[in-house]
């Protein structure tokens, strides 16, 4: 969750700045307020498109088809009752802070939207210069909330000026902008640590502003306008989610009347996106796949058998990518797999030293993998930091088996803490020793393994 939290603001500091460098200034108001709603949205769903974590995209980055690493594939280390004891108790306040600012966040916008309701229920309608207003016997400015518009009856305003207000909130309540206040004050309870999505509320009430100045000002002289903008200037009484006609945004708006000019080159700036956007998937997938150099592939050819189940490949990557698929939803098959590797080319790689991915007879713990497991658990523990930052996930950590059993050539292939790298990676070099190494047509051979070791609280 953390991860996929990083890499939405990561996705929403990209957007924000392409709207913030070419968009904020131009008039195209309506496309403005479009982009920042669509960026938004997409902000949450790339991360969900990264790059899978397979073979197909990291070249030697392959879990071996073997007993060890089907027994193993499931790894997973948590803090257990000792470690509770010996730590006083341990909370993750993060998350129990995250939780509370949240529910008092909600709290108070759903309140907000009651305390509206309720005014709107309460309060009398009328008709006033052809506009359906809700009175507010002055207790709230001329405002809107979805499909209504609050009136200060009590305001001193000849017709025209009134009718310039009515315009600018009817504007605002034509638009659906009531929405999109709604959907960005959700998103500012669920994301209050974010900063960004502050930034994005202030950015679309902007574009909400400008859109009803512009429809107000198709009838209406620009000077009578802005004089009448001046003149309605006072404090907000604080109504978070409604449309005021007297907001701080007033000299921005008053900024943008003075441009008459449309957008340069709206279509080529838009085109932009494009390549925007391939940028933020290299990102996340740099982030979710730490690549390595690829090696030439060894095995080409493959068949897996589970229960009655057979599947032939031609691709080694892609029956792994399957098996994955196929334990994750048949985890009680895991003992019924079996490989059988078709290479007319075997011979020669026999007589070479050649590191094998996938044998007839796999690299293990002699002492079986139960209790080479809980012998490894005993080293395989989580730092008072990372419990406190609620770090969890997988560290992928490489080796090769050498024909003594030994493992050689450790190393991390894809992390999600320095510290908890360094002690998964240190005990995996002191248990994988004096190992039965692989076999291959009953010869001793090296073989590559990938070991995934799950950190989870």
């Amino acid at each position: 969750m953390t991860m996929y939290l990083l890499e939405v603001v990561a996705c929403q500091l990209l957007f924000y700045l392409f709207y913030y460098i070419l968009l904020r200034k131009d008039t195209l108001f309506e496309r403005n307020r479009i982009y920042l709603l669509l960026s938004l949205g997409t902000s949450f769903v790339l991360p969900f498109l990264h790059l899978p974590e397979s073979v197909e995209l990291q070249g030697n980055i392959m879990k071996p088809i073997s007993d060890a690493t089907l027994l193993m594939y499931d790894l997973m280390w948590q803090t257990n009752a000792t470690d509770t004891a010996t730590s006083g108790g341990f909370i993750n306040w993060w998350q129990l802070a995250y939780s509370l600012v949240m529910i008092l966040m909600m709290l108070r916008l759903l309140a907000s939207w009651k305390k509206i309701d309720k005014l709107i229920s309460s309060n009398p309608k009328t008709e006033l210069y052809g506009f359906e207003v809700v009175l507010t016997n002055g207790k709230y400015p001329a405002a809107s909330f979805m499909d209504n518009i609050l009136w200060d009856e009590t305001t001193s305003l000849n017709k025209d000026d009134a009718v310039r207000i009515l315009q600018h909130e009817q504007a605002h309540v034509a638009g659906k902008h009531t929405y999109d206040i709604m959907l960005i004050e959700v998103l500012k309870a669920l994301m209050w640590f974010n900063p960004l999505v502050y930034l994005y509320a202030g950015a679309l009430r902007d574009q909400h502003e400008y859109i009803a100045d512009k429809a107000v000002l198709q009838a209406t002289p620009q000077q009578a306008y802005r004089r009448l903008i001046v003149k309605t200037l006072f404090n907000e009484l604080g109504l978070s989610v409604v449309h005021s006609f007297n907001q701080s945004q007033i000299q921005k708006r008053l900024n943008m009347m003075k441009k008459t000019n449309q957008s340069k080159y709206p279509k080529l700036k838009m085109l932009t996106v494009v390549p925007m956007l391939a940028v933020a998937l290299f990102v996340i997938a740099c982030v979710e796949n730490q690549q390595e150099d690829a090696e030439p592939e060894i095995q080409k050819t493959m068949e897996i058998t589970v229960g009655e189940l057979k599947k032939s490949f031609t691709d080694v990557d892609k029956a792994t990518v399957w098996l994955d698929n196929y334990l994750a939803e048949h985890p009680d098959m895991k003992s019924q797999v079996k490989v059988n590797v078709i290479n007319p080319n075997l011979e020669d790689q026999l007589t070479k030293d050649t590191v094998f991915e996938i044998v007839e007879k796999p690299a293990g713990p002699k002492e079986g993998i139960t209790e080479w497991m809980n012998d490894l658990a005993q080293d395989i523990h989580y730092t008072e930091e990372a419990k406190q930052k609620g770090i969890e996930g997988k560290v992928y950590i490489q080796f090769i088996v050498d024909k003594e059993g030994n493992g050689t050539d450790l190393k991390i292939l894809k992390g999600i803490d320095s510290n908890l790298d360094l002690i998964a990676l240190e005990a995996l070099k002191k248990h994988i020793k004096d190992w039965r190494p692989a076999y291959q047509r009953g010869v001793p051979v090296k073989q590559r393994m990938v070991i995934p070791v799950a950190f989870k609280l």
